[in-house]
């Protein structure tokens, strides 16, 4: 099937649209145009070069009500900001390759692959690539206007890397912007000491998913829930909603079909779908090896869910026998916890 864009008209339930190889955003229609689901092929998004940096955004003000921004950011060896504070945004990091050292007002410490890291806004900090190849990793800012900023402070791009240089007036203009989105730049801020970087292991067995949850409310000052969900070859998670929570995923392994609202989309690596509360939505392993994606659910609170519906995890290699609850015990989890089964 060739690639080509999903809008329009309710197709059938059983066919499968491919994402879009194209920059641009791709919101999908549905009947009720409000909410506005956002399905991105790997690469897609508004692109920006802001001093070294290379941010592609998933999805803004515009599809979250202002809530957040999300992009996946690009960052060669060396490169990163330097230390600044944030008047009005948290930002959280979900690292998907390479190495970063965090500075967090007077402490440093380093995350790799698969870390969620969540900093406060009104706190000195900064972040570094100190490994020999380029990091990759999703950046979400909370409440959303730091997009704003990458806008007027950078350049938009067409592909990444671009390779522009870094000259004092890119350097210049960064800060004569920043002050007018709530940033201030503190280039001769130096941490005192070191901090050891523990990633959060708090795995479940989920309905038969491996569920390591990476970040919970109290971590992310009630605004998210990140988890890592490893799913086996012809499995998935059934279609549901969330009556008070956007959920938004990206593709870190293998291959998906999403069923958003009745229709089915490929989703392959490096996908990203945003689906607002109040849409169905549900996915399924269509390769044959275990495929993962990191799943975020905001405000935060999920977490609850899956230690009430999983069962403990000592190996990841060993999945247990998986018991579905009958159906109505299964609807009264669902809605204790604030889902509608499809």
């Amino acid at each position: 099937m060739k690639w080509g864009k999903y809008s329009g008209a309710r197709g059938k339930q059983n066919e499968v649209f491919h994402l879009p190889l194209a920059p641009e955003y791709l919101p999908l229609q549905l009947e009720n145009p409000m909410p506005q689901v956002t399905v991105l092929a790997p690469g897609d998004g508004n692109k920006f070069w802001i001093v070294g940096d290379h941010l592609t955004f998933k999805v803004g003000p515009e599809q979250t009500g202002g809530k957040y921004a999300v992009a996946l950011t690009w960052t060669p060896p060396g490169g990163g900001p330097p230390p600044h504070v944030h008047a009005n945004e948290d930002e959280m990091f979900y690292i998907l390759d390479g190495k970063l050292l965090f500075i967090d007002n007077q402490h440093t410490f380093t995350a790799g692959p698969g870390s969620a890291v969540y900093l406060k806004k009104g706190v000195p900090h900064a972040f570094k690539n100190i490994g020999d190849s380029p990091a990759t990793f999703l950046v979400t800012a909370t409440p959303a206007g730091f997009e704003a900023f990458i806008a007027a402070a950078g350049e938009k791009i067409t592909k990444i890397p671009c390779g522009l240089a870094v000259t004092p007036e890119v350097i210049g203009k960064l800060m004569a912007v920043a002050p007018q989105f709530g940033l201030t730049m503190l280039p001769e801020h130096k941490p005192v000491g070191e901090k050891k970087f523990t990633p959060n292991t708090r795995q479940r067995w989920v309905l038969g998913q491996h569920v390591t949850v990476k970040l919970a409310s109290a971590e992310t000052c009630g605004n998210f829930c990140v988890a890592d969900v490893l799913i086996q070859p012809g499995q998935g998670v059934p279609s549901h909603k969330h009556v008070a929570m956007d959920e938004y995923f990206y593709v870190t392994e293998g291959a998906f079909d999403f069923l958003i609202d009745g229709r089915t989309v490929a989703a392959p690596t490096g996908s990203f779908i945003h689906v607002p509360k109040g849409v169905m939505h549900g996915f399924t392993n269509v390769g044959n090896i275990p495929a993962k994606l990191a799943d975020f659910h905001t405000p935060g609170g999920f977490e609850a869910f899956f230690e009430e519906c999983g069962q403990e995890c000592t190996d990841p290699t060993k999945p247990p026998k998986v018991e579905i609850p009958d159906m109505d015990s299964l609807r009264t989890m669902w809605t204790k916890h604030g889902m509608v089964m499809g």
